[in-house]
């Protein structure tokens, strides 16, 4: 997975591609309490810029949660997600990859 980058700047980027959005909006200004929130934020950042077709902010995204180290299920999502991104694009090799090193 890619360096991870700083999440104000992939808020910011929702901002910027999504005007008008109310829920991406209040997702982008939440505050997490705790690590695994974060992630659950991210992958959430993921799912709807994936719907937008910017995949490589979805990615990037992705990758942003899984290396805040969440709980399981939080890093399963972004897998999985991850998986679905890397199909939409036609990159099914590399969704093959990423599903079969998905923790469980």
């Amino acid at each position: 997975m890619e360096k991870p980058v700083d999440p104000e700047d992939l808020n910011e980027a929702l901002r910027q591609r999504l005007p008008g959005a109310e829920r991406h909006r209040a997702l982008a200004l939440a505050h997490p309490r705790t690590v695994t929130e974060r992630a659950w934020q991210l992958v959430c950042l993921g799912v709807a810029l994936r719907h937008t077709g910017n995949y490589g902010a979805a990615l990037q995204a992705l990758d942003a949660a899984v290396a805040l180290n969440p709980q399981p299920r939080a890093e399963r999502a972004a897998y999985l997600c991850a998986v679905a991104v890397h199909q939409d694009r036609g990159d099914h090799e590399a969704a093959l990859r990423i599903s079969r090193s998905m923790p469980e």
